[in-house]
């Protein structure tokens, strides 16, 4: 076991926001399953990333560059070759991050 290990674990969920499922949430991927045909598992990463602001997925699991309602994926296992680059979404100068809050939000 590492030393200071609940210390380490501490210090990092400090640093991110923990999204949890609530009912918006829920009802979201239900939607995301019945529009998009998602799986359940995709439905509900889709659903947070839509309820709590997030702009932008990375996944292989989804369509690379598709808009799924406001949140687009990005595959970030595309190959060079013959996949044009997408633009970004958000401006590329370093963010401030605000504790509590997400860092890309739209």
């Amino acid at each position: 076991m590492i030393p200071h290990c609940g210390e380490r674990k501490r210090h990092l969920i400090a640093q991110f926001p923990v999204l949890y499922p609530t009912r918006e949430v829920v009802r979201t991927a239900l939607r995301g399953t019945a529009m998009y045909g998602l799986s359940w598992f995709d439905a509900h990463l889709w659903a947070h990333a839509e309820v709590y602001g997030v702009a932008e997925i990375l996944s292989e699991d989804f369509e690379h560059g598709r808009h799924y309602g406001s949140v687009r994926v990005v595959d970030p296992f595309k190959t060079a070759s013959g996949v044009h680059e997408l633009p970004a979404l958000y401006a590329t100068q370093p963010t401030t991050r605000a504790r509590g809050t997400l860092a890309q939000r739209r």
